[in-house]
């Protein structure tokens, strides 16, 4: 039993001593593990952190950015391939030179739609785009290579490099085992004048043993180089100049000196500029540095092209010693100068009008074109390499002939187009096209010419009146004959005519409608308000002293009156026709102003005067027989045998038609007043104004009278007669009513006599036929006769003694209660005596008839 139990104890610690082993050796196995991996932490970190910052420094780093500054000098660019932004494309990015890949830094910029728009910077607004002339600034090329270019293409290069580097150091440096995780490194390449700065950001990662190890290191250093001096002063900045100036050389000789020169529309005040033959040359400052780094040079031509290599070396560039660069430049073509004259970009370039008697009357272009490249234009000596040449677009000026009949070399050899104004007349107006091209034998600018071929301006003005003037030899001339090749008169009291004649029709949609201004240059303006002209109207009249469409216009009324009448009230009240209210014998400029515009920037302007004098009349003379002024322009003379010379009233006619009786011929001014100017024909009339008849109620209507007025002239006016000098009225046939039945024309004015007493002696009787004329005067009362006579205030009166011709002296011919008792006969019923019954008219009642 004791054995037993001895041995279970035994059992029991040796489990016991079992489990302590095991943990023992777990903790040591677990201790080791993790001095392992602080040693693996401490060897990461010292391996990685100091050793690759100096690797990266001396190796990853400095021999990339060396290595890409020798390919970027040797090729202008870094390509895609090699780690750069760009695929190489021939001829369209670069130049295969040499077998080497050459960059464009210049490149032409021009819309593959319209090359023609070359050196615009836009290829908006065709056909004229930005109508470029020498020396307008303009983009003959684009300048690719920038300081922003060259940093890309660094920063891609030493990245991919140098991330090569470290997958090489992780090999070799920590273990063949481990496998780098970082798949892009970033690197920032800054330059400045003296070097690169590089940044460079390296989340460095990669797994060893199944454990994966990151850290991340910020690192910054600088390159020191004098590669940006470099490229500043041979390349960065010159391209710009050269891709901004036409007329910038870049050459050695020019890049020697401390500014180069460009021309410029006006002057600069930041620049030093000065006047050349009206054009502004400045001088502007080059960059420091290519004559000290003693860069040199060396231009060559590609003969299949024309693209130039441009090599700059410099004997020492630290740190590479000498140090070459080279790009190359894309051909350009030569940059023509916008042809124009009196342009509408949106319409056409060049205006022609045939007949002018300006330079439009032919079509001359010389053309001009300047050449990026330094090419030389024609005239320019041997190395004249700019060529010109004309032809007929789509829309020909001549189908059935060359163009090149009419091109000529210039003095300077350029050849000029020329089109003279005799073979000009048989081209229709309207647009046509002349293409206009200038080549340097490799590249070309073209300009498609819309001429514009348009009908002159014919204009002119002229003054008439419609009047008739005796001249020096008393020979009746109309007032436009009279005064043709000499200047005008006018008058204070007569309208005038202005004619206008105006250009025929442009072509619709290239010329807008017409202004045309009629102004007056002596004491004071007449009119200066436009007249704008429909496009079917050439030529155009208007009267005046206040603008109407004719001379008819003022034969009118203002306030019930003829406006000849009171035309010098209206003159006196219209402020645009006053001058025309008092003479001016000096004169003054009648103008005619015509102004058309095909666009805003180009106007057909032309101008016509004539000489304007106010004087006080002009002595019209009537043709027709109207001798008299106003108011007796209808009356005409007229001859026959009984009464010769007399006058009569003829055909109404305008009032200022009529001849200016009171106007002197000798002295065109009134005449003096009092002068006769008119003596009236006889007037027949029953007007009632005879002097036997004054004191005679209502006289008028009954009694045939003659009557004529003598008019003198005023002194003021020479075209009215209106002052009454004289009258005299007298009865035709004392003692008798006028005989309406004979004469018509007293029907009017005689309507008072009664029909049966027309031609009768006053207060005839007729017993036959039973009736009196009785009346105011004996010839009817209204047009009625009466048929009863009353004895007035006579009861007893025997009517056996009645006169034969009974007047209103003793008789009446109505009973009235006047006249009750008088005895009273009743040329039908017989005598008897007037009675006013109570509430009764008053009548004649017969003797014997008590009813």
């Amino acid at each position: 039993m004791k054995k037993r139990g001895q041995v279970t104890i035994f059992i029991i610690l040796g489990i016991i001593l079992l489990f302590i082993a095991i943990i023992f050796i777990q903790f040591s196995s677990s201790l080791k593990k993790q001095q392992l991996l602080s040693q693996q932490e401490e060897l990461f970190g010292g391996l990685v952190t100091k050793e690759a910052a100096r690797i990266f420094i001396q190796d990853c780093l400095n021999d990339p950015l060396e290595e890409g500054l020798k390919t970027l000098g040797q090729q202008g660019t870094l390509w895609e391939d090699q780690g750069g932004r760009d695929a190489f494309t021939e001829n369209e990015n670069g130049i295969t030179y040499q077998n080497v890949p050459t960059f464009y830094a210049i490149r032409q910029s021009s819309s593959s739609e319209y090359p023609e728009a070359f050196p615009c910077q836009t290829a908006d607004d065709p056909p004229a785009f930005c109508q470029y002339r020498y020396p307008q600034e303009a983009s003959f090329g684009t300048a690719y290579l920038t300081l922003r270019n060259i940093q890309a293409n660094l920063q891609r290069y030493v990245s991919r490099e140098v991330l090569e580097c470290v997958s090489k150091f992780t090999e070799e440096e920590i273990s063949e085992e481990a496998e780098l995780l970082t798949e892009q490194i970033e690197v920032d390449v800054s330059m400045d004048f003296n070097g690169l700065d590089i940044k460079a950001d390296f989340p460095l990662e990669f797994s060893l043993s199944g454990e994966n190890y990151f850290q991340l290191t910020n690192f910054e250093f600088f390159y020191e180089t004098d590669f940006p001096r470099f490229m500043r002063a041979a390349v960065l900045n010159p391209i710009i100049w050269d891709s901004r100036y036409v007329d910038y050389d870049y050459s050695q000789g020019n890049l020697e000196q401390p500014t180069f020169s460009f021309a410029a529309p006006e002057a600069n005040p930041n620049l030093v500029c000065r006047e050349e033959n009206n054009l502004q040359i400045c001088d502007f400052p080059t960059m420091e540095g290519y004559d000290e780094m003693n860069i040199q040079l060396v231009k060559a031509k590609d003969d299949e092209t024309g693209d130039e290599i441009f090599t700059f070396t410099a004997p020492d560039v630290y740190p590479f010693g000498e140090y070459s660069y080279r790009f190359a430049r894309q051909d350009r073509p030569p940059a023509l100068d916008y042809i124009s004259r009196k342009e509408c970009p949106a319409k056409f370039d060049y205006l022609v009008v045939p007949g002018d008697n300006s330079d439009l009357n032919i079509l001359f272009i010389s053309p001009k074109a300047h050449d990026a490249d330094e090419d030389k234009p024609i005239g320019d000596g041997p190395e004249s390499q700019i060529t010109y040449s004309f032809e007929q677009g789509t829309k020909k000026l001549f189908p059935s002939r060359d163009i090149q009949d009419f091109v000529f070399p210039s003095t300077s050899d350029i050849p000029e187009l020329e089109i003279k104004n005799d073979a000009l007349p048989s081209v229709e107006p309207g647009l046509y096209n002349i293409i206009v091209t200038a080549s340097d034998g490799k590249k070309e600018d073209k300009q498609d010419v819309r001429i514009f071929i348009d009908r002159p301006l014919d204009i002119d003005l002229n003054v008439d009146t419609g009047y008739t003037i005796k001249d020096e030899n008393g020979n009746l001339i109309s007032y436009s004959g009279y005064f043709s090749g000499r200047e005008y008169w006018v008058s204070t009291e007569d309208p005038f005519l202005v004619s206008v004649k105006t250009p025929a029709s442009s072509q619709t949609g290239l010329l807008d409608d017409p202004t045309i201004t009629l102004s007056y240059s002596g004491r004071e303006s007449f009119v200066e308000e436009p007249v704008t002209l429909g496009r079917t109207s050439n030529d155009v009249v208007y009267a005046y002293p206040w603008k109407q469409q004719s001379l008819g216009s003022y034969n009118t009324n203002i306030g019930g009156k003829p406006l000849i009448e009171v035309w010098k009230e209206q003159l006196q009240s219209r402020q645009d026709s006053s001058i025309f209210n008092q003479i001016d014998t000096i004169g003054g400029q009648l103008s005619l102003n015509y102004e058309a515009s095909y666009c805003e920037e180009a106007k057909q302007e032309t101008a016509v005067q004539k000489t304007l004098k106010v004087v006080g009349c002009i002595p019209h003379v009537n043709t027709e027989g109207h001798n008299f002024p106003y108011p007796f322009q209808n009356f005409v003379e007229v001859e026959n045998d009984n009464q010769p010379n007399s006058i009569k009233e003829g055909d109404s006619i305008n009032p200022f038609l009529a001849t200016h009786a009171c106007c002197d011929a000798a002295t065109w001014t009134p005449l003096p007043a009092g002068t006769t100017c008119f003596t009236s024909p006889e007037d027949i009339s029953c007007g009632g104004k005879s002097p036997e008849l004054i004191d005679i109620s209502e006289p008028a209507g009954y009694l045939e009278e003659s009557r004529s007025v003598v008019y003198a002239c005023d002194g003021v006016r020479g075209n009215t007669c209106l002052n009454q000098k004289e009258a005299e009225t007298n009865l035709i046939n004392p003692g008798f009513c006028a005989d309406i039945t004979t004469d018509p024309n007293l029907a009017t004015s005689c309507s008072k006599v009664a029909v049966q007493c027309s031609g009768q002696p006053q207060w005839t009787l007729n017993k036959e036929e039973g009736w009196w004329c009785a009346g105011p005067l004996g010839c009817g009362n209204n047009r009625e006769v009466s048929t009863l006579i009353v004895a007035r205030n006579n009861p007893g009166y025997n009517f056996a003694n009645l006169p034969e011709n009974p007047d209103n002296r003793q008789f009446d011919s109505a009973c009235t209660s006047n006249n009750q008792g008088s005895a009273c006969l009743d040329l039908e019923l017989g005598e008897g005596h007037c009675v006013k019954p109570f509430g009764r008219s008053a009548r004649c009642e017969i003797t014997g008839d008590q009813g």
